[in-house]
């Protein structure tokens, strides 16, 4: 919980302290920048001109300068999780734009071409190094759990191109649910930034919500396609989803970090008293509802059952008309 009114201000104020000499030009970190660095771009070439299999080479290589980089990244720079953030809306909306204006058939989509595949990898790039660095600062520093989202990346690449509906949206549920353990450095934020926070949250979610530039493609031609629409769409919704967890988020922080003492009493009366109570109310209603329906069914049911009966009788009442319909025994597998 942090002390000033606005918080960022002392972030940003650490940054460019961190931003110096003494860390920029560091044999260490200036090694692992241009090593991932030179790393993609072999990686981005080799597999856009050849696609030989020695690219898996560069892509382990890769990953090494990554998981080091990002170590120095968190160790003497610390950038602000905000200013990644509106990077990475930069860096989507450019995506988006660049999607509807120059990927317009499904021709180019699904080939999108050499220089294509390189452009995608390389952004592709930088929108790993934002995100994983967003994970190791909300896991302490600790690179490990950069497996555990590897494996979800990979797990989101089968749901997408599937196109199965309803795995979608279990995917959709999976983010939130792991994406809100990520979302610690909101409790850094002052009470002044927590309400801030949740507007521009909700008017970024709105607006990225309302992103598809996909729209104009066929779903055949989308399950066909591998960079630009895989790869853009799950990064796509691993920001509209962070964004969400946020959301739900600063809410809690707010109560648990700046409310009062008597506040914080009145809300957790509410949920052991109000709240279960309000639960109990609708699912009363509910086996009530459920009761009623069955016991109206049961009447109708023998209501049906006596007309019926008087019918065969010849006891029912004239004004209702009935038929008969005859039906004869017989062989009726030619029919």
């Amino acid at each position: 919980m942090s002390n000033h009114k606005f918080s960022i201000l002392q972030r940003i104020k650490q940054l460019g302290k961190n931003l110096s000499k003494e860390n920029l030009l560091s044999r260490q970190f200036l090694t692992n920048l241009i090593g991932w660095f030179l790393s993609l771009i072999l990686f981005g070439l080799i597999i856009s001109v050849s696609g030989h299999k020695i690219w898996q080479l560069f892509l382990f290589i890769h990953v090494i300068f990554l998981i080091y980089l990002l170590r120095d990244l968190y160790k003497k720079l610390k950038p602000p999780i905000e200013i990644l953030l509106l990077l990475l809306y930069l860096i989507l909306l450019m995506i988006n734009g660049f999607i509807r204006y120059f990927i317009k058939s499904e021709a180019i989509l699904q080939n999108p071409g050499a220089f294509l595949v390189f452009l995608q990898i390389l952004i592709t790039g930088g929108l790993v190094l934002i995100f994983s660095y967003i994970i190791v600062h909300n896991s302490y520093g600790k690179r490990i759990s950069l497996l555990w989202y590897s494996l979800l990346m990979i797990l989101g690449y089968y749901v997408i191109s599937n196109g199965n509906e309803h795995l979608l949206f279990l995917f959709h549920v999976l983010l939130v649910v792991v994406l809100l353990q990520k979302t610690r450095w909101l409790e850094e934020l002052s009470k002044v930034e927590c309400w801030i926070y949740i507007l521009f949250l909700y008017f970024f979610f709105k607006t990225v919500s309302n992103w598809n530039p996909f729209a104009h493609f066929s779903t055949t031609a989308l399950t066909q396609a591998n960079f630009w629409y895989i790869l853009t769409s799950f990064f796509y919704l691993l920001f509209k989803y962070y964004i969400l967890a946020m959301l739900i988020r600063i809410p809690i922080v707010l109560v648990y970090n700046h409310a009062s003492l008597s506040r914080k009493l009145k809300i957790s009366g509410l949920f052991q008293s109000t709240f279960p109570q309000f639960i109990q109310f609708i699912l009363l209603l509910l086996i009530f509802y459920s009761f009623l329906s069955g016991w109206q069914a049961e009447n109708l049911r023998n209501s049906i059952q006596e007309q019926l009966t008087q019918i065969e009788r010849g006891r029912a009442d004239p004004s209702l008309k009935s038929y008969k319909l005859n039906v004869t025994s017989g062989d009726f597998s030619e029919m």
